[in-house]
């Protein structure tokens, strides 16, 4: 089975139930590669539109082919204290959720990097792994600050990729 990865930037605002409801959505559609939430395709991205948004996302899509599809939403945040405040709080309440993991999940830190691409360059990334015992997919959950080389604004990004093993 080819890995099939699910990427959501999540604003972490929801209710404890309302992340474990969500999370429980995202799983359920990643075995049909999403294709129920395709929307128009944009070439030159290369993604289809997501036709299926999480509660207050920005932009929700999904890239890849059938092989290996994501699912993606964007939560920007202006404050970098409110990341990484959301950052962990969002690894608590994913790690406790009882109807995504029926047991309790492995949680794993993983070392934090910086980066660049042609148009941003990264910081303060996080990451961590939670894997459950039984289960054909594992969550990572990621922050990272990201500045635009052409205008140097700033965002803070909480991210969310469920990846099917």
């Amino acid at each position: 089975m080819k890995p099939m990865i699910i990427f959501l930037c999540m604003f972490p605002i929801f209710a404890h139930a309302s992340v474990c409801e969500d999370l429980q959505t995202v799983t359920d559609q990643a075995s049909s590669g999403f294709s129920d939430w395709k929307g128009s395709y944009d070439s030159e991205l290369n993604e289809y539109a997501a036709t299926q948004s999480l509660p207050g996302a920005t932009a929700c899509f999904i890239e890849g082919d059938d092989d290996f599809p994501v699912y993606s939403c964007r939560w920007e945040m202006s404050d970098e204290s409110k990341m990484i405040s959301n950052y962990h709080s969002l690894v608590n309440e994913i790690s406790s959720c009882s109807n995504v993991f029926s047991q309790r999940p492995r949680v794993r830190a993983v070392s934090g990097q910086s980066g660049s691409s042609r148009y941003y360059q990264y910081r303060n990334e996080e990451t961590t792994l939670i894997e459950g015992n039984g289960t054909d997919f594992r969550i990572k959950v990621r922050s990272k600050s990201r500045m635009n080389r052409r205008d140097h604004q700033e965002v803070h990004l909480v991210s969310v990729a469920v990846e099917q093993r």
